[in-house]
């Protein structure tokens, strides 16, 4: 979602900025300064004439470059090729010198984004007063999920103070170079954000991993949610994934997820209680010692 938004953002609803307007942001990567120069008179070969403001980012290289394109006339021309426009024109690109104000909050806004991951330490708890009491639960539910560990990290302390620094700098970039805020932030954080990896803790000690893909529009982070095909039991056993991967599957189930385990097998072929016929199924047993009891399940 955040990439169509991104497309629309860096190159305006329509697609050119005129003149003294807002500087039209773009992104080069690992670009030159010939490579920037021949971009800008390429981009604006069929532009009014005029002057443009326009501002290269390249993020993974920390480069944050202006540009001024001029086009000007050369001589009249009525020919249909020229689409009513009477001039031949001539597009030159100049690069401005780099202001190292612009370039620190470039960087600043770059380094301010790189420790959102760093905040969940790896981890993402669930509490256990949220609807997903359990991995089994995430699994059933995996679209839900995806919208609800988004808007549990945007609610995140942590996470917000951290997007409201990022918004702070980034007022002050966009300003200055007068570009698009949301312009500027999405399409440096898809790609400082473009995949980190989490292990989300569920209240009953279950676990998760999930991939995320992330970008920052406004003061919320927008996710794109790629689920790994790893996920653990309260004993860190891999949970089974397909009937196959059941098989043979011994697992301690906390008292709370009997149902949600139960369902999440049921999904993927097997029935719960005894097999008969050969079926494919799980069970439960309590294993007691003189202190505790817990509750396995055995799928065959």
């Amino acid at each position: 979602m955040y990439l169509r938004i991104l497309a629309l953002l860096i190159l305006g609803f329509g697609f050119l900025s005129h003149p003294a307007s807002a500087a039209n942001l773009f992104e080069c990567e690992s670009c030159s300064d010939t490579d920037i120069r021949l971009k800008s008179k390429t981009l604006f070969s069929r532009a009014d004439i005029g002057t443009y403001d326009l501002v290269f980012i390249d993020t993974m290289n920390r480069r944050f470059t202006e540009v001024t394109v001029t086009i000007q006339p050369s001589e009249l021309d009525f020919s249909p090729s020229k689409n009513n426009n009477p001039y031949s024109t001539i597009v030159s690109a100049a690069i401005k010198p780099r202001n190292m104000q612009l370039q620190q909050d470039f960087n600043s806004i770059i380094d301010e984004i790189k420790e959102i991951p760093d905040l969940v330490d790896g981890k993402v708890r669930i509490p256990a007063t949220g609807p997903y009491k359990n991995v089994y639960d995430s699994l059933i539910d995996d679209t839900g999920f995806q919208v609800y560990i988004t808007d549990h990290l945007n609610r995140l302390e942590s996470v917000k103070q951290q997007l409201t620094e990022v918004q702070m700098i980034g007022n002050i970039l966009a300003s200055n170079a007068q570009i698009t805020l949301d312009g500027l932030l999405v399409s440096v954080s898809t790609k400082v954000l473009d995949s980190v990896k989490v292990v989300v803790e569920f209240s009953d000690g279950t676990t998760r991993a999930v991939q995320l893909k992330a970008g920052l529009l406004g003061k919320d982070l927008y996710i794109e949610y790629y689920p790994t095909q790893y996920a653990w039991d309260i004993n860190k056993q891999i949970i089974p994934r397909s009937k196959i991967q059941a098989r043979n599957y011994q697992g301690n189930i906390s008292a709370g997820s009997y149902g949600s385990f139960s369902s999440w097998m049921t999904m993927l072929g097997l029935t719960m209680g005894g097999g008969g016929g050969g079926n494919s199924h799980c069970e439960f047993t309590f294993e007691c010692d003189e202190n505790h009891c817990e509750s396995v399940a055995r799928c065959l």
